[in-house]
Formats: structure tokens, sequence, C-alpha cells
């Protein structure tokens, strides 16, 4: 009897054993749902389409851009900053200037054509001027609708949005061999595709001129490799991060900065704009915009002591080859302003008697005394120098694209009110003040999908593209009150030769304007810091960033040439034994450098107006904040030409970190 108990009791417990199995096994392999770790399709899509969206992402901006190799006779709007803005981006090209690529710069000019025909630019005739002399040619400049659609995340770059990219479901799993090491793996196989293509691409024309295009949205397929972990599926990507992670947490915070975020329609936007904006002082509707006048006090005589509520600037007439080269684009645009202003009767202007220049006697100059009102309304005295251009009215979104893994680009304009009567005269003579009162200002800006829970999207940054003044040669006005700056009474043939637009080619003979001497020189270049917590309280300044350098020993002397697009405060801490003659912070907006842990080194700021510029050195090419996007030689010529050394070191990064090291240490 014990005997047939104990039989029923085993086989009544293989049989709850095997029972109990099979449920595990049905749990495990999906046939029971709910298993987050199951080899199914639904419990792998979640992971398996973000993995294929950030996947998809590292190709970069879904975008079309005109060809970059035919080089333009106009790379901006006369008299303006060039930035990609309306009324502060253009180029023009001559139907033939005379070289060999008169195919190809057709084609280009055929590019930015379409992209006119769309509305994103505005064509229209103009003359230029090339090495064959004065050929007729195309001006194109940027429109209200052309910024509203850039996708191109630097704001340097002129690319036009064609879609974002839109995952489908799986298609395929299947399980790759087993590895001990690195546990079970599958692979995922979806279809990935394009979705908001606009018309206009798949005009057959445009398909022509733009090739790439076609191929760029075409749906496309994505394979994705997911590891079986104990909590669910972790894509490569993410067990990466993991394994390189110090902690859990740490991995967590970074995967957040990474992963794909939902997405971030236009209401959505707006309505994270518009709490943006309530938000800082600095925004929204009426606050002050104002055009900077960029104008030294005595302009070439510093020593000329100023009284009170006056303002004016002497300039002699000296051949160009008399002046640094950095000094010259300044020259030039502080003379437009002058004359603009003399122009709307808010300047006087007279010829000067004999002087001293560089220590050498020179024949005289002209010197510009601003009237009293425009002293006043200037606030010139104040140090702020800036022509009122009126009151921002509300911010109004304009456009929204992906912008990385886990953020977007913002596009947003304010209409201008209640410009001063006494200022609408200037913007006659002053493209850039006429693009700020007919065009507005134009914002661009960045929002984020948090890292934090819940989590969310915010806005965390938002800058005003206000435009700028910048000339490249003398005021026709002027030619005959200076003709030897104008070149007419150039003594030699170095004279006449420096007149000329400075090319990149003949960065090779000019001046060192600053010499490493004995230095090795190391480059740091980024686009931006680490944001101020604090924002600017008036129109027409930018948000800044600040980041850290760190010099250590080693056998030579150093020159920091440190690089930056925004406006940053660069940091430098010189630890005990290194040696540092000299520090120079170039940027595209004003840069400052704050050092700790020595005294008497020589530091210098410059802006890439007036440095690169007539060095002929193309910003982007020189100093990429991506080094495996740039060009070597571009970045030795550059530095040369700087510095008249290679450089020894360089690092770059988008966004600055904490601590750059340089010495032994930099890479």
């Amino acid at each position: 009897m014990n005997g047939k108990r104990l039989l029923i009791g085993t086989c009544g417990a293989l049989l709850a054993g095997a029972v109990a199995y099979g449920v595990w096994v049905a749990w495990d392999t999906g046939l029971i749902p709910g298993n987050p770790r199951a080899p199914t399709i639904e419990a792998m899509t979640p992971v398996a389409r973000e993995a294929a969206l950030m996947q998809a992402r590292k190709r970069g901006a879904l975008c079309a851009a005109p060809d970059p190799g035919v080089r333009p006779q106009l790379k901006a709007i006369p008299g303006v900053a060039p930035h990609t803005a309306p009324g502060q981006f253009g180029v023009a090209f001559a139907f033939d200037d005379g070289s060999l690529d008169t195919l190809q710069r057709q084609r280009v000019i055929q590019q930015y054509g379409a992209l006119a025909k769309v509305g994103y630019l505005e064509a229209s005739d103009i003359e230029v001027a090339t090495d064959a002399g004065r050929r007729p040619g195309k001006m194109f400049t940027l429109t209200r609708q052309g910024y509203a659609s850039l996708a191109s995340p630097d704001d340097l770059e002129l690319c036009f949005a064609v879609g974002d990219y839109e995952v489908g479901g799986i298609k395929e799993i299947k399980k790759l061999p087993d590895d001990a090491q690195k546990g079970v793996w599958y692979e995922a196989r979806l279809d990935v595709s394009v979705t908001g293509v606009p018309d206009w691409i798949k005009e057959p024309e445009v398909q022509s001129l733009f090739p790439r295009l076609a191929e760029l949205v075409k749906p496309t397929e994505m394979r994705v490799r997911l590891l079986r972990a104990d909590s669910g599926w972790v894509s490569e990507a993410r067990h990466q991060v993991q394994s390189q992670a110090g902690s859990p947490a740490e991995a967590e915070k970074y995967w957040q900065r990474l992963a794909a975020p939902p997405k971030l329609d236009a209401p959505a936007a707006k309505a994270l704009l518009g709490e943006y904006v309530a938000r800082q002082k600095w925004l929204g509707p009426g606050t002050n915009v104002c055009l900077q006048l960029l104008l030294q006090p005595g302009g070439d005589d510093r020593n000329t002591v100023l009284a009170a509520h006056t303002f004016s600037g002497t300039f002699f007439d000296v051949p160009l080859v008399k002046r640094q080269r950095h000094e010259i684009l300044d020259l030039f645009t502080q003379l437009h302003l002058y004359a603009a202003l003399e122009g709307a009767k808010l300047a006087v202007l007279e010829k000067t008697g004999p002087a001293i220049f560089g220590g050498e006697p020179v024949a005289g100059g002209v010197r510009y005394s601003l009237v009293p009102q425009a002293v006043e309304g200037f606030r010139a005295q104040q140090g702020a120098r800036c022509i009122p251009a009126g009151q921002m009215g509300a911010v109004e979104l304009l456009g929204v694209h992906p912008d990385g893994y886990n953020g977007v680009r913002i596009r947003a304009k304010a209409a201008l009110t209640g410009t001063p009567e006494w200022v609408k005269p200037i913007a006659g003579s002053l493209p850039a003040l006429k693009g700020l009162l007919s065009e507005g200002v134009y914002f661009t800006g960045h929002a984020s999908y948090g890292t934090e829970v819940p989590k969310k999207w915010a806005v965390d940054s938002l800058h005003q593209v206000v435009a700028k003044v910048e000339a490249t040669e003398l005021p026709e006005v002027l030619r005959p009150l200076l003709p030897r700056t104008a070149g007419l009474e150039v003594p030699t043939p170095q004279a006449a030769q420096a007149v000329k637009p400075a090319r990149a080619s003949s960065a090779k003979s000019h001046r060192i304007p600053f010499p490493a001497g004995n230095a090795d020189v190391h480059v740091v270049s980024i686009y931006e810091g680490i944001p101020f917590t604090s924002q600017p309280g008036i129109g027409g300044e930018r948000r800044r960033f600040w980041t850290r350098a760190s010099v250590t020993p080693s056998a030579a002397p150093v020159m920091l040439l440190l690089v930056a697009y925004e406006p940053t405060e660069w940091r430098v801490t010189v630890e005990p034994g290194a040696k540092v003659q000299r520090i120079l912070a170039l940027g595209h907006y004003d840069q400052s450098v704050k050092v700790t842990g020595a005294e008497g080194i020589d530091v210098d700021t410059r802006t890439h107006a007036d440095l690169l510029g007539p060095l002929g050195i193309d910003y982007m090419k020189a100093f990429p904040y991506q080094p495996a996007s740039g060009d070597p030689r571009e970045l030795a010529s550059a530095v040369k030409a700087i510095t008249g050394k290679a450089p020894a070191t360089y690092q770059a990064s988008r966004r600055g970190r904490n601590v750059f090291r340089i010495g032994t240490a930099s890479q």
C-alpha cells in the first residue's frame, strides 16, 4: 500500500515538475505573453526600433545642400557679416569667371536656382568682379521659408530638411551563434523610411541636380543586434555603454543622453518655446534690440582723449601694407559705419593734417565726429555703442528639425516694432541695419529630451542671430579723400597686391600676426562650451559659455590657440612646471581668457572676421570641431599662417569638455 502511494506521489511530482517546466519554457519562449526577455517580435520591438532609429540618424542630417566645390565671387551680402539667416546670408556666382570650372559652376548656379524656385532662396541678377573683369551672374539670399527649413546642426551650413526617419516593425528575428562570454544575441531586421518628404524633391529637374537626394530618402533596411539580458532586451549600443561606464547609474544617465527621443511635433514645440520665452527676462515683447556699432574711440589716434558727450574717430591715409591684415577689415568696417552715419546727418566728416602713424609721418587723413544726438542715442559714452533698432515682438516658431541623437534644432523669429524715426535713414546705406529692420530678429535654439524621470522635452538654449556690420573694401565716397588707402597712390607692387582680397594661397607670404617663437602650438577647437546659468540682459547679446584648459609640464614652452564659435570664457590653469608663453583665443563671437597659476603670459583675443578673413582662411575647414571631418593640411596651413608653426597637438569637441589637458597628457 505504501509502495503504491509512493509511486503515485512520485508520478505526481514528476508530472507537476513537467508541467512547471513546460510553463517556464512557454514563458521563456514567449508562448505565454508578457515576458520582457522572450525572443519574440513583441518583446524585442521597442528596443529594436530605438536602436534602428539611432543607427539611421548616425548617417547625418536628412537635408539637401548645393555642391560646395565652386568658389563664389561673393560669400556674403556686401556690408553684412555672413551668417545663415535672412538678411545675413548671400552668395554670388559669375556665370563665367574665365576659369576652367565653367560646367561645374553652371551646375551649382542651377542648384541654387532650384532652391530659389522652392522659395528657400531669392535670386537676383548681379554683376561681380572676377580675375577676368566684371561679369554678369546671380546673387542668392536666404528667405524666411528657407531659414525655417534649415536642418544643418551647426548653423554654419546651408542644408535644407527633406524629412525625418521613421522605423517600422520587425520583419525578421534570427538567433546568432552562442557566445559564452558575450551572452545570447539576436539580430532583428526592420524597415526604415523617411516621412515628411517635400514634393519639390520629387521633381525630375531637382533629382537630376541633386542625385544623392533620391538615395537619401529611399526606404532602407536596418539590422540591429540585441542582447538577451536578465531584465529584458538590450541593444548593442546600450550594452557597450553599460560595459564602459563606471557604475549602473552613470551608464543610465549617459544612455539617456544618447537614446532616440519621441518625435516633437510643431504644436508641442510651439508650447515649449512659449514656456521658455516666458521664463526669460531678456526675451519676448518689449526687449530692446540693437545693431553693434563696432567703433573704436579715436580710431587710429588711440591717444585721443574724448571730451564728455563726444565721440570721434581719426583715420590716417596710409597704404594698406602699413597695417596688420587683421586691422584692415576693422578699418573698412568702421569707415562704412561712419560714412552711413554721415549720410544720415549723424556724423560730421573733416580732413585732418599731417600726423605720425606707426612712428612715421603721414600727410593726413579724415576724422568723423558723431553729433550730440547720435552720442546720446547710441549710448557711445557708456560704451554700448549700438544703434537702437526697436523692441522685440512675440517670438514665433518657424521650424523644428532633428539634431543628433537626443534633440531638435529650433528656428524662430520675432518682428521689430518702435524703431526710432532718426534711425531709419541710416538703413539706406547700412545693409546690416536694413536687413534687421525689414526681417526682424531670428533665433536658433535647441531642445532636448531630458534624462530625469519623468522624461520630457525642454528648450535648453535659444540664441539671437543679430546682423553685424562687416565691410571688405573702402567706401566709394572716401576713395578721393584717402587715395593711399584706396591704392590710388601705391608706391610698390607689393602695396598694390595688398589691396586685393586675401586668398588662402597667399597666406604663406604674409607677416605672421602671432608668432609662436620657440613654443609648441597646441590647438583646441570647439563650437560652444558649457553654458553659464545666467542669461544676457539686453537684446543684441548672445548667451555665453565657458570651458577649461589645463597645461601640464612639457619639454618645450607652450602657445595655446583656443578656437570657438560661440562667445566663450576660456579658463586656463597653468600647472606647476608648465611654461606658457602666449595664448590666442579666436572666435566667431568675442572670446575671453582667465589664467590661473602663472603671470606675465601674452594673451590676445580676436574674432574670425578680423583675423581669419584677411588671411584668407576658411574657419570651418581649418578648425573643425569634429577632427575626422577636417583636412589636416588645412589645419596645418591655417596654424602656420597665424603662428608661423604647425600645430604640435589638436583637440576638438562640439561642446567644450569640463577640462582639456595640454602638454604631456594632450592627445
